[in-house]
């Protein structure tokens, strides 16, 4: 909400600072218009962190959708793909394909999901 009263005092210096024509504000007017919104950022800091945080749940939510947008386009290429290895129920309701690179030192010592409790289970092939 600090966002939307940070547009809403913007747009109010704006028109009243302006004139009603349509000219290009003088140099007074800009560094009076420059003050007025550096004195509210400073009275009100909070805008700037509301603002970056709503910026980095646009970037998130982007990348998850271009993530998700991927995954769908090599759906037939992670699921049946007949040189993949499978373990468990080859007819099981639910696929788990796991992706490991065995040279990165934070994965390697990570069990691989076969090894775990759930891949046991009958469902899962």
């Amino acid at each position: 909400m600090t966002l939307f009263r940070l547009g809403v005092a913007v747009f109010f210096l704006l028109a009243a600072a302006l004139p009603a024509q349509a000219e290009d504000p003088s140099p007074a007017e800009v560094a009076k218009i420059q003050k007025i919104l550096l004195d509210y950022l400073q009275q009100h800091p909070e805008i700037i962190v509301d603002a970056l945080k709503a910026y980095q749940q646009q970037q998130d939510a982007k990348k998850a959708e271009q993530t998700r947008l991927t995954i769908a386009a090599a759906k037939d290429e992670l699921l049946d793909d007949p040189t993949s290895p499978v373990g468990g129920n080859p007819d099981g309701d639910v696929t788990i394909v796991e992706f490991f690179d065995y040279r990165c030192p934070i994965a390697r010592p990570w069990p691989p999901i076969s090894t775990r409790p759930y891949r046991r289970m009958a469902r899962f092939g």
